[in-house]
């Protein structure tokens, strides 16, 4: 399964992550790409209110979904944010393998470099504290991950991906 990072960083990943999980279906391998609730093509609405919480009951719902298909063994890849939510998720739902590509070594860390990031754009992030502090508290409880481990063993993967196929992508992606 795939979890995505958020934001801007989802949209600039989204031709990777279709390409990494061709590659994986092709390697015979199950593969689940969704988008948390609030998110891309998914219910619901940014204005709802949308937590960790639910995006951690979204990925423990595609878990159920993908063993209600017969596979046992369940792995879970992340990305940025997608990582550290994968790293919480894992925890309580059996999983086999993780795969951290890329994570944020702390929700605190994540949410002061979003903030950066919008300021250097020229957005003004809303500031409603109770909001603030309802995303706040679960990402800063996340547990630390490693992330020069984690990016090692991804790019192991994905490179033994390439030399079998010689491309991450077998074709050009259409109405992208």
């Amino acid at each position: 399964m795939l979890c995505r990072p958020i934001g801007l960083e989802a949209l600039s990943s989204c031709r990777a992550y279709r390409c990494l999980a061709e590659q994986l279906a092709c390697a015979g391998l199950v593969t689940l790409r969704f988008d948390y609730t609030g998110t891309g093509d998914s219910a619901g609405d940014t204005a709802d209110e949308v937590t960790i919480a639910t995006w951690l009951s979204d990925i423990t719902a595609a878990v159920d979904f993908v063993r209600q298909t017969g596979v046992s063994c369940v792995g879970l890849i992340g990305l940025r944010l997608g990582a550290m939510l994968a790293v919480k998720a894992a925890t309580g739902n059996d999983i086999e393998t993780l795969v951290l590509w890329d994570p944020c070594e702390t929700g605190r860390g994540f949410l002061r470099e979003q903030h950066l990031l919008a300021v250097a754009a020229g957005i003004a992030p809303e500031r409603d504290p109770a909001r603030l502090k309802a995303l706040r508290s679960p990402l800063c409880r996340c547990p630390k991950t490693s992330p020069r481990r984690s990016v090692r063993f991804a790019s192991t993967t994905i490179s033994s991906a390439y030399r079998q196929s010689g491309s991450l992508c077998s074709h050009e992606p259409t109405g992208l």
